[in-house]
């Protein structure tokens, strides 16, 4: 049994830049980085692509990373590569207008179709930047395949797969038909390091990247898919901080003071 693994990966600024960093464009509903800011793979496909390379590992094939992203994203796709993964290909964002996960998803389920003979989709559970976490199982809906969202463990089974997927209070253990859709965490594994010689590699091949071309889209039904949300307000949330000092006639007095500010503040 071999498996045609593609991982949908995301480039995203760096998820540990401190706010002071962005610039917030309030009319235009976005935060803008500053140049200062790396550009990075986000933090959950980096678990992805290493299940992808362990599960290529234990039963053979090819694992092919796909990123919807700005003509830099070869930055990212080149570290897939590098880690140990056999193609890239790069989705030009800038041909296909306003993203939400919906209209990615969409793309990227096209890009799949393409790509032909897949097994099994891995994606991240969540972006490092937005958090949405529902790119994974939209794409899954729009392939009609069978998914497990928020999983710790993956192996193959019985032509298929056996998957462990995380619950708030411990685990369960599911079979999952293929082809699939699954979304990992950071519990699954460590991803690995690349070695320099692998990186230089990297450098070396070639990222094709589509746009229109390769993948005819309907331009009115990713119109359709904008209209699923609506982002109506972008801020920087208001923090006050207020001190009161309590003072009484000694330490027992003043404690005792405070204790009964705490309690009608429900503090305590």
């Amino acid at each position: 049994m071999t498996m045609n693994i593609v991982v949908c990966v995301k480039q995203v600024p760096d998820y540990e830049a401190p706010a002071s960093a962005y610039r917030l464009d309030r009319a235009a509903k976005r935060f803008i980085p500053n140049d200062s800011v790396a550009k990075m793979l986000s933090l959950f496909d980096e678990h992805a692509i290493e299940g992808a390379l362990q599960l290529r590992e234990a039963l053979g094939g090819k694992v092919t990373s796909v990123c919807l992203g700005p003509q830099d994203a070869t930055l990212v796709l080149r570290k897939t590569l590098a880690m140990g993964g056999d193609e890239a290909i790069l989705i030009d964002e800038a041909a296909w207008g306003a993203l939400n996960p919906f209209v990615t998803a969409h793309i990227l389920a096209n890009a799949i179709r393409k790509i032909g003979d897949v097994d099994l989709v891995i994606c991240g559970r969540q972006a490092s930047d937005w958090d949405f976490g529902i790119v994974g199982p939209t794409i899954a809906e729009e392939l009609g395949w069978g998914a497990v969202a928020v999983i710790k463990g993956l192996s193959g089974h019985d032509g298929g797969l056996r998957v462990e997927r995380l619950l708030d209070d411990g685990h369960e253990v599911m079979e999952l038909a293929l082809p699939a859709v699954v979304t990992v965490s950071s519990e699954m594994n460590k991803p690995r390091y690349a070695p320099i010689q692998k990186v230089i590699q990297a450098k070396r091949k070639t990222v094709p990247v589509w746009g229109p071309a390769e993948l005819p889209i309907d331009a009115a039904h990713l119109d359709e898919l904008r209209g699923r949300l609506d982002l109506v307000d972008l801020f920087i949330p208001e923090i006050e901080a207020k001190c009161e000092i309590v003072s009484g006639e000694n330490e027992a007095d003043a404690g005792e003071k405070l204790a009964l500010k705490m309690r009608d503040a429900r503090l305590v």
